[in-house]
């Protein structure tokens, strides 16, 4: 079975790579982390709302129009770091996706040279191969939904 991928990456580079996100994380402050039902909860600025957003603080800014419930300096500052955190985001999401193929796809390999080898190894126990039927006994009570009982709360 021919891998699709094959790099090496030193510990060095991976120790390094954590050391700069961890520095990046250290140079953007994020005061504020939001759980999930807060998320939802919120009114939502994206590529949808980017337009009406941008447009209502120019009426915000305009004194015909201010109104003393908004702050306009801080709605435009609100939309000031909504944009900065939304290009960050962006470089990140790229980031996140290119990690997250490898990691895909180096695992989807690697459990199917698992699979294969387990296959082969049921075959040679049917055979009484020595070594072979512990080899695979031993596999197939790690194999996912195999060896454990039915009621097992960690399936």
């Amino acid at each position: 079975m021919k891998s699709q991928i094959n790099v090496t990456v030193e510990r060095a580079a991976i120790d390094q790579a954590k050391v700069r996100i961890r520095s990046v994380r250290e140079l953007i402050p994020t005061p504020v982390v939001l759980t999930p039902d807060e998320i939802r909860g919120m009114a939502k600025y994206g590529p949808k709302s980017k337009a009406f957003v941008g447009r209502a603080q120019e009426y915000a800014s305009n004194s015909a129009f201010s109104l003393s419930l908004i702050n306009v300096e801080e709605f435009t500052n609100d939309i000031t770091i909504a944009e900065t955190y939304n290009e960050i985001e962006a470089e990140l999401d790229l980031l996140a996706v290119d990690v997250r193929s490898m990691a895909i796809l180096a695992g989807s390999e690697a459990y199917s040279h698992a699979l294969l080898l387990y296959k082969s190894l049921q075959i040679l126990s049917q055979q009484n191969v020595p070594g072979a039927k512990a080899a695979y006994e031993d596999l197939r009570s790690l194999y996912p939904g195999y060896g454990r009982p039915k009621n097992d709360p960690n399936k």
